[in-house]
């Protein structure tokens, strides 16, 4: 019993340090654009749709009992269309997340180091923390896996912690004043800072593959990390105006000056983590699904994200809401299709409302939100 309840504590801290990341950082200025009653039901009605997503997809998993990633579970129950489709969404989902962690973590190092007098131009430092993340992504870091949880832990006390500075701050007329001309364009910075789907595969397997403690993992996992990421986004907006297109480290305002680290010190644990995660996850899947060499998965893996820091703009928040609205929210929309096929074909057949209502419900939204999002960019 006593086991049973540690690895569902440790499924539960591997969602919540998976779906943690630099995403939570552009919730607030998102609440800036929608006002906090909008997009607090915008944010929980992503928040309950990922999560009905984490667990479909765990139902694929289970039934085809592979060890495969994301494109390699699609493509089995929904053919190879589907997989080469997988292939491309799931690719720059994860390393245009690592894409925007490089453009972060090059941020947060920059402003640590002009505190103490080194002032360089932001690319170095971005290339730098390519470096470093690189390093430790081909040396295989087995201490990752050793510390991951003592590290989420840490995560989740600093974001509590920033919450708690945060929170008496709050300005009670921004919290309740709806805004005129409500943006729903960044909808993808909600959808980037929720998604959890990498993780599934991981909880399945830490869970010994029992469906059941499987389950309270993803689903008391998500919903931490969903919660934690909205508070940050309440209090902190409500605690600071922000402007349009102002920095991440706009946010270190809220904060007193002796406390000037905090931020960029969540925040580089939060990206450091996230990246060689993501990292090794897309070259598990050019090794697992596209049956590459080690060597050359690895290498591409790595080689991606460093490609889009000198070829593609370098705007975080429009980063991930980019990723987010078309990538993360493709490979949803692709999982849920493979559930609603592959739950049909249980015998018996699962109730109606599992097995059909709810993969289509989620799969007409992640439709709904990559249209928005094509739509606003026209």
């Amino acid at each position: 019993m006593m086991k049973m309840k540690k690895t569902v504590v440790r499924a539960i801290l591997t969602m919540v340090g998976t779906i943690i990341g630099a995403g939570i950082f552009g919730v607030p200025l998102v609440m800036e654009k929608m006002g906090v009653l909008v997009g607090s039901f915008v944010f929980w009605l992503i928040a309950f749709v990922i999560l009905a997503s984490h667990l479909l997809f765990l139902e694929v998993i289970d039934r085809l009992r592979e060890r495969m990633r994301l494109p390699g579970y699609v493509g089995k129950v929904l053919g190879s269309w589907a997989k080469r489709l997988a292939v491309f969404t799931h690719t720059f989902q994860l390393a245009g997340a690592n894409f925007a962690y490089l453009i972060l973590g090059g941020e947060f190092i920059r402003f640590i180091a002009e505190h103490f007098g080194l002032n360089l131009n932001v690319l170095w430092w971005q290339i730098l923390f390519w470096a470093a993340g690189s390093m430790a992504v081909m040396l295989a870091l087995r201490l990752m896996a050793k510390v991951e949880s003592a590290l989420t832990w840490g995560l989740i006390l600093l974001m509590v912690f920033m919450i708690i500075v945060a929170a008496p701050q709050a300005d009670a007329i921004r919290i309740f004043s709806l805004r005129e001309g409500v943006h729903l364009a960044s909808i993808g910075v909600f959808v980037f800072a929720l998604f959890g789907l990498t993780a599934i595969a991981e909880v399945y397997e830490i869970t010994g593959r029992r469906m059941e403690n499987a389950k309270r993992g993803i689903f008391w996992g998500t919903l931490i990390a969903a919660l934690l990421t909205w508070l940050f986004g309440l209090f902190v907006y409500a605690a600071i105006a922000t402007k349009d297109g102002e920095s991440v480290l706009s946010l270190v305002k809220i904060f007193p000056s002796f406390l000037w680290w905090l931020l960029p010190l969540a925040g580089l644990l939060a990206v450091v983590t996230s990246f060689i995660t993501s990292a090794f996850d897309l070259q598990a899947m050019f090794h697992l699904d596209l049956k590459r060499s080690p060597q050359m998965a690895k290498g591409a893996a790595l080689a991606i994200p460093v490609i889009l820091l000198f070829i593609a703009k370098r705007n975080f928040l429009e980063t991930i809401d980019t990723v987010g609205a078309f990538f993360s929210a493709g490979n949803g929309l692709l999982v849920v299709l493979a559930a609603y096929a592959i739950m049909r074909l249980d015998k018996p057949l699962l109730p109606w409302g599992k097995r059909t209502l709810l993969p289509i419900v989620c799969a007409i939204f992640f439709l709904a939100i990559i249209i928005q999002r094509a739509i606003a960019l026209l």
